[in-house]
């Protein structure tokens, strides 16, 4: 998982963080982590990621991205987790550029599952303008957190938003076979 991560993000995005021993972690990286984790079954390789931050503790919206929460706002809630670190592999997330994939949408099961056992009524998240869309216009409910226009957020290259637990959540993943699965810190 953090090989994946450290090819995503320091290969494809090429946002120059840290890579130890070939392995992209961060101070977020801790017991309090929870990851979704997909696994391609026949050669067993971690496929796609995502990460799952308490709000109660610091979360990359609250120390890294805290320019895009309007003052005065501070998100500390046991009912809302941050998402954080969605990685894919390469050539594995074809499909229409306004749909999402079923890996996606099997990395969204899993968080389901996640939600469910924690209680979770929303997400908060910081993704691309690009990937704000895709998501949104798949269904999901997603309010911006950020009091920035369309424009401002397409210069910055990222909004803040919250991902809803509600019945476009639900529709969203309710199709296809699942792929991946919760697990606790790693």
């Amino acid at each position: 998982m953090h090989v994946l991560r450290a090819e995503v993000f320091n290969g494809r995005n090429q946002w120059n963080l840290t890579i130890g021993d070939g392995l992209e972690k961060d101070s977020f990286d801790s017991n309090e982590t929870v990851y979704v984790i997909c696994v391609q079954l026949s050669t067993n390789d971690v496929v796609a990621c995502w990460r799952i931050l308490p709000t109660t503790f610091d979360y990359m919206l609250s120390t890294v991205f805290s320019d895009l929460l309007p003052a005065p706002l501070k998100i500390k809630d046991p009912y809302i987790w941050e998402l954080s670190r969605f990685a894919v592999k390469k050539g594995l997330n074809k499909c229409s550029p306004m749909l999402a994939s079923t890996i996606t949408r099997d990395m969204f099961a899993a968080i389901r599952e996640f939600a469910l056992q924690k209680e979770v009524t929303r997400f908060v998240t910081v993704v691309s303008p690009s990937l704000y869309r895709l998501l949104s216009n798949s269904g999901l409910t997603m309010p911006h957190i950020d009091n920035k226009n369309e424009k401002e957020r397409r210069r910055l290259g990222r909004t803040a938003c919250y991902i809803d637990i509600d019945d476009g959540f639900h529709e969203f993943i309710d199709t296809g076979m699942r792929s991946a699965v919760l697990q606790n810190s790693i």
